[in-house]
């Protein structure tokens, strides 16, 4: 073989090799269907080669749902996915059908870094909670409007909300800004907009604070609705701030103020701001079977972002 023709053949051959090893770049969100209740699992960026110093990615999990959809639905997933650490885990507030489904989980798994709103213990789950993520020895941060996280350098997480805590325990809730190759995500927890009684034009509480305070970062392309699409979130005010081109709405045919979850007035006024809504009570009939069958899986990749049903567990 003449010596400049080997050497051509010696560069591709390296070539190929390298780039059979080399996974897509892509950040991956799941929302998991627990029913009524959040369970956000997100892997972050890999290229998939040990020990080169490129980012190796994460495993990050907000919100649980219930304890039983923990066990039930939460753990299967993160076994069938090969999941064996958490490098962080994020209870957005202290409502049961958020923290629940994470104590099954700091029984089970290995966690590296622990965020929350509060370390204060109020009822026997959030003790239950707060002994287990202690019992972790893990890096533990309250945290509020303002800070960063670091999950690497191809990202940048924001904390909007809380400002400061207050009664209501909804609007503690972490509200989370993700920005990944150009798209930005929106997790908003249990926030509210409004009382009950108030016209959805009116918007009041944490909804009020991040449009006046951060209107410009609210823009995003996903958007978690707010507290399983009640009518006292997602007023017209914020969404005219967030404008989502992807509305997820985790709901399980839950009743809130006498309206089963999500309610409709909140379906229509994303649909007058153009949102492509996703639901994880597709298809749903009645509270007690919602859970388990319409996971969501959002990934970005390439500046691109594709949105499909998980119908039954799939590994990605």
């Amino acid at each position: 073989m003449p010596q400049p023709f080997k050497k051509e053949f010696l560069c591709l051959l390296l070539s190929l090799l390298f780039c059979s090893e080399r996974k897509e770049l892509s950040l991956k969100i799941y929302f998991l269907d627990v029913g009524h209740g959040d369970c956000i699992f997100l892997q972050t960026p890999d290229d998939g080669i040990r020990g080169n110093g490129e980012y190796e990615g994460l495993c990050i999990l907000i919100d649980g749902g219930e304890e039983r959809m923990g066990r039930e639905i939460l753990l299967p997933f993160l076994r069938q996915n090969r999941i064996d650490t958490i490098d962080c885990l994020i209870a957005t507030h202290f409502h049961s059908d958020h923290i629940g489904g994470l104590i099954p989980v700091l029984e089970s798994f290995p966690v590296r870094m622990i965020l929350t709103n509060t370390k204060e213990k109020k009822g026997e789950l959030n003790g239950r909670f707060l002994e287990l993520a202690a019992q972790e020895g893990c890096s533990w941060r309250i945290v509020q409007a303002g800070e960063t996280i670091f999950w690497g350098k191809e990202m940048e997480v924001f904390i909007l909300n809380p400002e400061k805590l207050g009664k209501e325990e909804n609007n503690n809730s972490i509200v989370l800004k993700i920005e990944y190759e150009g798209k930005k995500i929106l997790l908003t927890g249990d926030i509210e907009g409004r009382e009950r009684k108030e016209d959805s034009k009116n918007c009041c509480l944490v909804e009020r604070r991040l449009v006046d305070k951060n209107k410009e970062i609210l823009r995003s392309h996903i958007l978690k609705v707010a507290h399983h699409g009640s009518e006292t979130s997602s007023t017209e005010e914020f969404l005219a701030a967030v404008r989502p081109e992807v509305a997820v709405i985790t709901a399980g045919r839950k009743k809130f103020g006498g309206h089963i979850l999500p309610d409709s007035s909140v379906v229509l006024r994303l649909r007058k701001f153009g949102a492509q809504i996703y639901r994880t009570d597709f298809g749903d009939t009645d509270y007690q079977t919602a859970p388990g069958d319409d996971h969501i899986l959002i990934k970005i990749s390439s500046g691109k972002i594709d949105v499909r049903y998980l119908h039954k567990f799939l590994i990605f």
